[in-house]
């Protein structure tokens, strides 16, 4: 990890929290993806949900991670949820065709009530 980037998860409620911090681009790119792919391995329908308050920066492959962590989470029925992203961080989203297909929420609390909503449908 380089000083401009730093990641850490923690679990509540059986949801795992992701937190990124810092500039995601091609130099943290493989730091990124190997802790996101720890998440998918916790085990049956997981649920994530992503801290992007202190998102400065997210290159389109991150994003592409994202996104491509939301279909696996999809399959193995799982659901990811974004939190508290930044204007820069939405649009960069709305620019892929992001937005509309992932979850996007206020703040951890709305985020937290959204996957235990989820977990309760399944």
């Amino acid at each position: 990890m380089t000083a401009d980037f730093s990641i850490h998860t923690e679990s509540v409620d059986n949801v795992t929290i992701v937190y990124p911090q810092g500039h995601v681009d091609d130099a943290v790119f493989s730091d990124f993806k190997e802790e996101l792919e720890k998440v998918l391995r916790t085990g049956d329908a997981p649920r994530v949900a992503v801290d992007c308050s202190k998102l400065l920066y997210m290159s389109s492959q991150g994003l592409g991670l994202l996104a491509g962590l939301h279909r696996k989470l999809l399959v193995q029925r799982g659901q990811l949820v974004l939190f508290a992203a930044n204007a820069r961080i939405k649009k960069s989203l709305d620019l892929l065709g992001l937005e509309s297909r992932l979850t996007l929420c206020p703040d951890r609390q709305t985020a937290l009530q959204v996957l235990a909503s989820a977990a309760d449908d399944t």
